[in-house]
């Protein structure tokens, strides 16, 4: 280490630039000279009902240096869950029940029996893929992974750690002082599916970090998730809409302090079939002012959306959130917004129908409601990415938003759209936009980069196939269209790429299942996308 040490500056600074902070924490400690030379890349922080995350949070807060480098808080919106308890909220201290079934592991048998659906799936994820490094890293944690009695002990503890944070209010006290310590945060992101799935987490948080290793243990996945009628929000219950706690809480604070400068909120479920009840955005409520006291900010510039719409294709409801003008109106406050995304649950429900009267088809005409009375792209002048996933479309319909969006747009992505009955379709979309809205004769730098997803075979949650060069090289440079004439929402084989957004590591070309070799796992559950 001493060779290290004696360095150059400059080369130093270039070994850590290559390094993850775990390692340059390790790099930090071995002299005083490195110390002063390797410092963390700390632009994010994150936070959670939990005293680990909550003390780390704290400590970056209270660092001089460290606190004006953070631009994002992270809040982990998935709070842990016991299986039988007096309160579904976890704001009541939760009482056990003796009677409760135990295994022969030393855990209750529902513990138990979710430990060993999480092994189960961490094969199905993995699919045909070969033995890459980061499955090998997954499979050393399977073959750790701790008796379930002490990995029940843990996960209880944590449990009660985290009531105990949730009656005090420690997680929104820190919340605010961040606000207040962090002179560079732009960004808050409020997500259910922190923990993603057994030993690969979509973020290492402090708490996850500190995980003994070959912990198992439930994953949560925060929101209500699947199927079933969502009730009105104004109807609800303070209990039920507390499962959207960090939510509420987050965008609360925001709206009552005017002092903070954050002009971007992400609410990212980053492909999980839940989200925001919508129908939040029926009628104004508590929730919904808030959002648009936080919209109407000036400089405010991103809003990703998701929302869950179980059941609002019935006719008790017949769409009435996206009909009714609330939601409208509160994106039309965000005038100087440069990048929107919405997301629904749309086909990703159990029992959805849409009453398609056409082979083949997305869904009944009855379903379609205009796209420019929902987003107010007209007004946006600024902005500069649009994305739409799991929404019912038309294809006129769909071209007149494109053409009324502003010209400073860079990139738009529809991903896994219905498109309902005798409403055209990804293929004749890709060849129109050519044809009408002529981006190729644009200036190179302004001509828009257009991505469409759509759904591996058979759907899988946070799974699916992008196209992106092909459809480049189709509008700009000659190609042909990706998707296939007599399949027209399918893609061409060896066209795209598949992706997992739980797993950065997995993406591969995207070929048909019968060009690969036989899968050596077990085929994955019926349904997919419904949550544990």
């Amino acid at each position: 280490m001493a060779y290290v040490a004696n360095l150059p500056v400059e080369v130093i600074l270039l070994i850590c630039a290559d390094l993850p902070n775990s390692d340059i924490k390790s790099l930090r400690l071995t002299c005083t000279r490195i110390s002063h030379i390797a410092q963390l890349r700390l632009t994010r922080v994150f936070l959670s009902a939990d005293p680990t995350n909550i003390r780390v949070f704290r400590a970056i807060a209270d660092h001089e240096r460290y606190r004006k480098q953070i631009k994002e808080i992270v809040y982990d919106d998935a709070r842990l869950t016991y299986w039988r308890m007096s309160s579904r909220t976890g704001f009541e201290k939760p009482r056990w029940e003796e009677t409760v079934a135990m295994s022969t592991e030393g855990c209750p048998d529902w513990f138990a029996k979710v430990c060993h659906q999480n092994i189960a799936h961490l094969a199905i994820r993995k699919g045909q893929d070969i033995d890459l490094p980061h499955h090998i890293m997954r499979a050393n944690q399977v073959n750790a992974q701790l008796p379930l009695g002490i990995c029940w002990q843990y996960y209880k503890n944590l449990v009660q750690q985290q009531h105990e944070v949730l009656i005090s209010k420690q997680h929104e006290e820190a919340f605010l002082y961040g606000l207040t310590r962090f002179p560079s945060l732009t960004r808050v992101t409020i997500t259910p599916a922190t923990h993603g799935w057994l030993f690969a987490p979509l973020y290492e948080t402090p708490m996850i970090r500190a995980f003994p290793y070959g912990l198992n243990y439930p994953i949560p996945h925060g929101w209500p998730g699947g199927g079933g009628m969502l009730s009105l929000w104004e109807d609800e219950s303070e209990h039920y809409k507390n499962r959207w706690h960090g939510f509420r809480m987050v965008t609360r604070v925001l709206a009552q302090e005017a002092s903070h400068r954050v002009t971007e909120l992400l609410i990212d479920v980053n492909g999980l079939p839940t989200g925001l009840n919508c129908s939040m955005f029926y009628t104004p409520s508590e929730e919904y002012n808030n959002l648009v006291t936080i919209l109407s900010r000036p400089g405010f510039r991103r809003l990703d959306l998701p929302l869950s719409v179980g059941g609002q294709e019935g006719p008790d409801y017949d769409w009435i959130v996206f009909r009714a003008r609330y939601l409208s109106e509160m994106l039309s406050e965000a005038e100087e917004l440069e990048h929107f995304s919405l997301f629904t649950t749309l086909g990703m429900d159990s029992g959805h129908s849409l009453d398609s009267v056409v082979p083949g088809g997305g869904g009944s005409m009855a379903h379609f409601i205009p796209l420019q009375k929902v987003f107010p792209v007209s007004d946006w002048d600024n902005l500069r990415h649009f994305q739409l996933s799991r929404f019912m479309v038309t294809q006129s319909d769909l071209m007149g938003l494109l053409t009324a969006i502003s010209p400073t747009i860079q990139t738009v992505s529809l991903n896994f759209l219905t498109f309902l009955d005798n409403g055209g379709n990804y293929h004749s979309l890709l060849n129109e936009i050519q044809d009408t809205l002529k981006w190729h004769e644009r200036e190179p730098a302004f001509r828009p980069n257009l991505i469409i997803g759509v759904d591996v075979d058979p759907p899988y949650i946070g799974k699916g196939i992008w196209v992106e060069k092909e459809i480049h090289k189709f509008l700009y440079e000659g190609g042909r269209n990706p998707f296939l004439a007599d399949c027209p929402n399918r893609i061409e084989a060896g066209m795209g790429m598949q992706r997992d957004t739980f797993d950065i590591a997995h993406e591969r070309p995207y070929l048909p299942s019968a060009s690969l070799p036989s899968p050596s796992i077990h085929v994955p559950p019926k349904d997919m996308y419904m949550l544990e």
